[in-house]
């Protein structure tokens, strides 16, 4: 890390103003394409140039009768003469969230919603070394964009020196609806979209002056679940040869379903929409029929000889999007919240899962297997140097939401008040907790995950032995904040990086992992949320650098130290503008060389601490990559799963 900062001593002098990165724009040159001849745009900043080719399709319009169906690779020329692509690519389909808080704007699209989004954005910059990122936005399979600003990649492109991709893929039902085997909607489209707009990539890099031999695929949270899945898929191997997995891993426990929850999730949007054989009526029999009829050779069938599944996709086919969202949102509420039962005052979880349309585990066209057998027996792809990562309080943010507590609620109108009149966070925003509401949340868990007997009790022993630093006001609320991170998140995936290490060292894969601990400045969200999901973002995609307004205004809450790194590496840029362009630069180094930084250690036989990334640049830090809580709750749910397995 020192020898970084002294190297961005002078590199900042010469390229860098405290007013961010001016450009202009001009027309660039023409690239030809599997699929066309194709012009970007030209942004020309103080250190060089940019060229962005926005909106870019790799697969036909997933809409009408491909809808809900697997992607179809677009095939041979689809334009004559040359294309301009200088509008960001749509954002697939998705409930809006209905909110004016400015803390959904950084990670929920607004506008430019289609089912024709199957593009990508890219940025290319003009000085590169042949390496390319392929990012995965996140965000539940839920909602979601490559065009959101907070993942803008052209700072990341001229200072990583890599070409940087941001693909898209349908989301929710439309990417991850399943009725099953024998019909036409086998599951995991959102996959197979993603794996078709990586074979576009790795087909036309060379065009644009990357290598096929320097793709790394990058993912946060659903996104990062998405990378991982990739390992496990035949048809993904060869397309990228290393990785980064921020917070999220495929088999993480609510981020995958099986295929009885899948087809039960999609029948129920069915009988919500009138599409089932009980509730179809007359009328819309009549269109299914005349729609079948259109094909040639069933210019004779009647309605009878038409299979049930067919008939309820087709139905389906037919209804408007506001309609499926509007059912899929409902939906959604029922399954993260659970179904109030009024007698009980409670609200009742349908185990072991949250969400509704997620990938199953079980497929013929992207696993092509179970999941679960191919991690039992370390059949994934070898071949990768992966950086895994976490966030320290990766789930913090979700606690107002899921854990349905009235003393821990959000209410973000209060929260804009707050900061507008730069005053602490709204004592209703706080969350304070107390002992008996970790007891409540350990039952939450044994709830999701269908467990009995003394699971929830020994579960809070995990927690009330953990040794913190806090008030005794925040620990209950910590001690919830790190129960809800470890168990849905951390532990699962420091498990798998070790997995994975141990399954691939003697291929001499590089294998990483890191801790990030900073909260940025600009962070909307309650302060006791800490260092939130998916923020680590903010610095990776520049977003200080090109956003250099939001944090003049927040200097003032910069402690004495990060003044004094500053001041002594970089005088003429903010600290957050100085920790953006280090970041950077270390996901160009690891996607040429596979290293991301001097300070960086790999795992070995010995040794599997993770860096921590935190706003002190001047001091070195390790954790443990599997803490002891994490070896007690693994131990924990294996106990409990077995006994379920043995009733």
């Amino acid at each position: 890390m020192i020898l970084i900062l002294s190297f961005l001593i002078s590199f900042f002098h010469i390229s860098f103003c405290k007013k961010g990165l001016s450009s202009t724009q001009h027309s660039s040159d023409v690239i030809s394409t599997t699929i066309g001849d194709m012009t970007g745009h030209k942004l020309t900043f103080v250190e060089g140039s940019v060229t962005e080719y926005l909106g870019i399709p790799f697969a036909y319009p997933p809409y009408g009768k491909g809808r809900f169906l697997p992607p179809e690779p677009l095939n041979g020329t689809q334009w004559e003469g040359t294309r301009e692509f200088s509008t960001l690519a749509n954002s697939c389909m998705q409930v809006l969230i209905d909110d004016p808080f400015e803390g959904y704007n950084y990670t929920n699209p607004r506008k430019n919603i289609s089912e024709d989004c199957l593009q990508l954005n890219m940025w290319v910059p003009e000085k590169r070394d042949g390496s390319t990122v392929v990012f995965l936005f996140g965000d539940s399979f839920l909602y979601g964009s490559p065009s959101l600003d907070f993942n803008n990649g052209s700072v990341l492109a001229l200072k990583s020196k890599a070409i940087i991709v941001n693909l898209n893929y349908r989301l929710s039902i439309f990417g991850f609806a399943y009725f099953g085997e024998d019909s036409w909607v086998k599951g995991n489209m959102g996959l197979l979209d993603q794996q078709v707009g990586l074979k576009w990539v790795y087909n036309n890099i060379e065009k644009f002056g990357g290598e096929k031999e320097k793709i790394t695929l990058y993912g946060s949270s659903a996104g990062a679940t998405s990378v991982t899945a990739h390992l496990f898929s035949k048809n993904s191997s060869g397309l990228f040869n290393k990785a980064i997995v921020s917070s999220g891993a495929i088999t993480n426990i609510w981020f995958t379903s099986n295929q009885e929850e899948a087809y039960n999730h999609s029948m129920n949007v069915a009988r919500l929409l009138s599409c089932t054989e009980e509730t179809r009526s007359e009328g819309e029999n009549k269109r299914i029929l005349e729609l079948i009829k259109k094909e040639p050779q069933n210019k004779d069938i009647t309605l009878d000889k038409i299979d049930n599944k067919t008939k309820i996709i087709l139905c389906l086919q037919n209804k408007t999007t506001e309609e499926i969202l509007t059912v899929v949102n409902g939906i959604y509420n029922e399954t993260f919240h659970g179904k109030y039962d009024k007698n009980k005052d409670t609200y009742a979880i349908e185990a072991p899962q949250i969400y509704p349309f997620v990938p199953i585990d079980n497929d013929t066209v992207f696993f092509e297997g179970l999941l679960w057998d191919k991690y039992s027996k370390k059949e994934f792809n070898k071949k990768a140097d992966i950086i895994f990562g976490r966030t320290q309080d990766d789930l913090a943010y979700l606690m107002p939401f899921g854990l349905l507590n009235p003393k821990c609620t959000f209410n973000s109108t209060l929260q804009e008040e707050t900061r507008e009149e730069k005053k602490k966070d709204d004592r209703n925003n706080r969350c304070l907790l107390d002992a008996t509401d970790l007891e409540s949340t350990a039952e939450l868990i044994e709830q999701i995950m269908g467990f009995s007997g003394n699971f929830s009790n020994r579960l809070v022993e995990i927690y009330n032995k953990t040794n913190e630093h806090v008030s005794e006001e925040r620990r209950p609320r910590s001690h919830v904040a790190k129960m809800m991170s470890e168990f849905f998140i951390h532990c699962n995936l420091s498990q798998f990086a070790d997995d994975y290490y141990k399954a691939t060292k003697s291929n001499s894969k590089r294998v990483y992992f890191y801790e990030y601990r900073k909260r940025s400045v600009i962070n909307p969200w309650p302060k006791w949320m800490g260092p939130m999901h998916t923020w680590e973002l903010e610095p990776i995609f520049g977003y200080p650098v090109r956003h250099p307004e939001l944090y003049e205004s927040n200097t003032k809450q910069k402690t004495k130290e990060t003044k004094a790194q500053t001041t002594t590496i970089a005088p003429n840029v903010t600290f957050e503008q100085l920790f953006s362009n280090i970041t950077m630069l270390q996901i160009g180094n690891f996607s040429k060389s596979g290293v991301p930084g001097k300070d960086w250690r790999q795992f070995n036989e010995t040794h599997e601490l993770g860096l921590v990334i935190s706003g002190n640049l001047s001091k070195v830090k390790y954790t443990n990559v599997i803490i002891e809580r994490c070896k007690k709750l693994t131990e924990l749910i294996d106990e409990y799963k077995k006994k379920q397995k043995n009733k």
